[in-house]
């Protein structure tokens, strides 16, 4: 069968298990060859949608045309714990092309055989490679420059732009998405009769064009809305005289039957009235007005505009989280540290403060009793290529906190058992504590209604509850492993501000320099040691 030029899925709707609601109804869409742009904020359905594409889930009611049966899908999900169905295949294939994808990824053929080992960019690589080197009909990306450094995404670009079939990417990243894609589409949550809904435009153009012609949408939107909002008061208003003309000919009426005979001026004007039909003429004009009325309320109902977002920034008691000294990390307990996870030599540039490491002929780097120390009200922003040890660093030093220290830790990697725990932590709070929580997750682009409905959170969405649920116990330290991975840009905007904010200790490992800019006010950068 010759490849599709173009996929449709039409009239799509689906409700997740264990929910009441529909996550979407009535979608349509089309997929052309090249690379289209999925975006929206987390868990409106981007993931379920591509889920549904590649034949993994069944939607309720609508078709996918061709049926996902009939096409060779690749599909790489956002989290790299899962072994690539497509590894072995990976391992064996020695084609032109194939070695070229290996080579433009820049992956180590020893990373195919320790998958499990691999740093989260490192996996993300290899999890590529594979889908990209099986030449599918369709691929779909979901997510796929989470974990990696700024050299990697640039090698993941240009194997990508080799790719000559239908290419979808899930994306909060804007610099991937320019680069690579020439349609967006766009997940959007309108208000419209009362309540919220999901609806899903395609744009053309990459991001930035997206947002521009979204935003002038919005704009004639709101502009109808409003204008056929005031319509609707012009014609109440009107209502409101012309029930003040009925009520003064039904007055009239009943002053009638009680005029004397003998006032003349009294009788003659009750015949005017009359003859000229006035009651009739009210009443007919008041019957035209509410169906008039009743057409407006319809225009005005059938009309929708951008639902609104919550964005009240957190707050926090900085007498519960207290002064002084976290932790103290000494360079022995590194150097061991690194050594067990095969980085031989490794430098942690510390600014001003120094540099602590273990050099390629085996000597140390910077002074031999330089400590790595952290305080309260430090917030350090570590960043470094993909193996420089960065998860390994935050490793020990979780390793060496005091038994009586408090310290909330979100691992870049989550899985289903991490969900379930959050999930189940959640449902043991008492009132109070809950509601703290859920406000909290209001505040961070996340909808606390959709998660009491049973809703399954996204990987976005659970970092989000993993940390409202961890700042109940004022935790003295967080420390958050690609804490960016899997967000929307107004989640990382409000995460950034959460974080920012915090008056305990912060430490931020990220590929995302405008995210530690906003968070930090210590950088670290961990490099391998010349």
């Amino acid at each position: 069968m010759s490849q599709p030029s173009v996929v449709s899925m039409s009239a799509i709707s689906y409700t997740p298990p264990q929910a009441h609601d529909p996550l979407f109804s009535g979608v349509s869409v089309t997929f052309a060859k090249g690379w289209t742009a999925v975006a929206g904020d987390n868990g409106i359905g981007k993931s379920t949608l591509m889920r549904l594409l590649s034949g993994q889930l069944q939607p309720d009611s609508g078709m996918i045309s061709p049926a996902p049966k009939s096409m060779v899908i690749a599909y790489c999900p956002q989290e790299t714990d899962i072994v690539p169905p497509q590894l072995e295949s990976l391992m064996n294939d020695w084609s032109a092309f194939a070695i070229e994808v290996r080579q433009l990824m820049d992956i180590d053929e020893e990373w195919l055989y320790r998958y499990g080992e691999l740093s989260g960019g490192e996996a993300k690589r290899v999890q590529l490679a594979c889908a990209i080197s099986a030449q599918p009909d369709v691929l779909i990306l979901d997510e796929p420059t989470n974990h990696v450094d700024a050299e990697t995404k640039r090698h993941i670009v240009e194997a990508l732009q080799r790719y000559q079939g239908i290419g979808i990417v899930v994306s909060h990243d804007v610099d991937l998405i320019e680069a690579l894609c020439t349609r967006t589409v766009m997940f959007e949550r309108r208000h419209i009769s009362g309540r919220n809904i999901t609806v899903v435009e395609l744009y053309r153009g990459a991001y930035e064009q997206a947002v521009a012609q979204r935003d002038a949408n919005d704009a004639s939107r709101s502009s109808a809305l409003a204008a056929a909002r005031n319509e609707v008061a012009r014609l109440q208003s009107v209502r409101a005289d012309r029930m003040q003309a009925i009520g003064k000919v039904e007055a009239a009426k009943c002053r009638s039957g009680s005029i004397d005979p003998k006032d003349h001026d009294a009788r003659n004007a009750h015949k005017a009235a009359k003859s000229t039909s006035l009651d009739k003429g009210v009443q007919q004009r008041y019957t035209q007005l509410e169906g008039r009325l009743k057409a407006a309320q319809s225009s005005a109902e059938a009309l929708s505009e951008a639902a609104k977002r919550y964005d009240a920034r957190m707050e926090f008691d900085g007498d519960a989280v207290g002064h002084g000294r976290v932790l103290s990390l000494d360079r022995r307990t590194v150097d061991n540290a690194m050594t067990a996870h095969g980085i031989d030599n490794y430098v942690v540039d510390m600014g001003m403060e120094g540099v602590l490491g273990h050099g390629v002929q085996g000597g140390p780097v910077g002074r031999e009793d330089m400590e790595i120390q952290v305080f309260v009200g430090d917030h350090i922003g570590i960043s470094g290529v993909n193996g420089a040890g960065k998860s390994t660093l935050v490793q020990a030093m979780v390793h060496v906190l005091p038994k009586d220290e408090t310290c909330l830790y979100i691992e870049q990697n989550t899985d289903q058992q991490v969900l379930q725990d959050a999930i189940d932590r959640l449902h043991a709070l008492d009132e109070q504590q809950r509601s703290r929580v859920l406000s909290a997750y209001a505040r961070l682009n996340a909808d606390p209604d959709r998660l009491l409905a049973g809703a399954s959170p996204s990987p976005g969405e659970l970092r989000k509850l993993l940390l409202c649920l961890g700042l109940v116990g004022n935790p003295r330290l967080i420390i958050m492993d690609e804490p960016t991975n899997h967000m929307d840009i107004q989640s990382k905007e409000s995460l950034a501000q959460a974080l920012a904010d915090y008056p305990g200790a912060v430490v931020v490992i990220s590929h995302d320099d405008w995210f530690l800019n906003k968070v930090a006010d210590k950088r670290w950068i961990l490099r391998r040691s010349e």
